[in-house]
C-alpha cells in the first residue's frame, strides 16, 4: 500500500504529502516551486515532500478535492492571476484589495472564489483545467450559466508571513489520473 494513502472513518480515500520529484508531472515550474515543502520522518530519515493532499470523498458532494499550501511569497501573484484581486500587506496585516478601493481584511481568514477558464489554464495548465471542468459541481455551474467557477478557491489569512491554501474540485476520473502521477510509485 502507498504510504501516502490513508482512509478515514467515512471510508474516503486521502493521499498526502506528494514526492517533490512528481510535482513536475502535474504542475509547471512556477507552481511546483510555489507549493510549500513539509518535513516528513520515515524510518528515522527526514525528507521534504510537497504539501499536497487529494481527497476522494465517499459522500459525493465532490468527486475529488485537491488542496495544496503555497508559499507566502507567492500569495500576491496567485491572487491576482486567479481572482484579479490584490493581496497586500500593511504593517504586518494582509488585505485583499479590489477595484474601486474596497479593501477586505481577513478575520482571521478569507476565502476567494470565482475564477474564469483562462486564468485556470494560465496558472494550472490545460490538464488541470480539464479536470476542474469535469467536476460535477462545475457541470452544474455551467448549466446555470456561471462563467466563473467556485471549483477553485484560495484561503488567505490576515498574517502576511503565512502562505495560502488553494483548493481545486476535480472530476473523479481526471482526479484519479492526477493522483496516479503524484502518488504512484515508479
Amino acid at each position: 500500500m502507498n504510504k501516502a494513502y490513508s482512509a478515514t472513518a467515512q471510508n474516503e480515500r486521502v493521499y498526502e504529502k506528494a514526492p517533490l520529484q512528481r510535482l513536475g508531472q502535474v504542475f509547471d515550474r512556477y507552481m511546483s516551486s510555489a507549493i510549500e515543502r513539509v518535513k516528513v520522518k520515515t524510518d528515522g530519515a527526514t525528507t521534504l515532500k510537497a504539501a499536497v493532499t487529494m481527497v476522494f470523498p465517499s459522500w459525493a458532494l465532490l468527486d475529488c478535492l485537491m488542496s495544496f499550501d503555497v508559499n507566502a511569497s507567492k500569495v500576491e501573484y496567485l491572487a491576482m492571476a486567479l481572482f484579479n484581486v490584490r493581496v497586500e500587506s500593511v504593517e504586518n496585516v494582509r488585505y485583499v484589495s479590489m477595484k474601486g478601493g474596497v479593501r477586505l481584511q481577513p478575520n482571521p481568514e478569507i476565502i476567494l472564489k470565482g475564477v474564469l477558464d483562462d486564468p485556470i489554464i494560465d496558472v494550472f495548465g490545460p490538464e488541470m483545467h480539464g479536470a476542474i471542468t469535469a467536476c460535477c459541481m462545475r457541470e452544474k455551474e455551467l448549466e446555470a450559466g456561471n462563467d466563473a467557477t467556485d471549483c477553485v478557491s484560495m484561503l488567505v489569512t490576515s498574517n502576511p508571513n503565512e502562505g495560502a491554501t488553494i483548493n481545486l474540485a476535480l472530476g473523479l476520473e481526471e482526479g484519479t489520473q492526477i493522483r496516479k502521477k503524484l502518488y504512484t510509485r515508479m
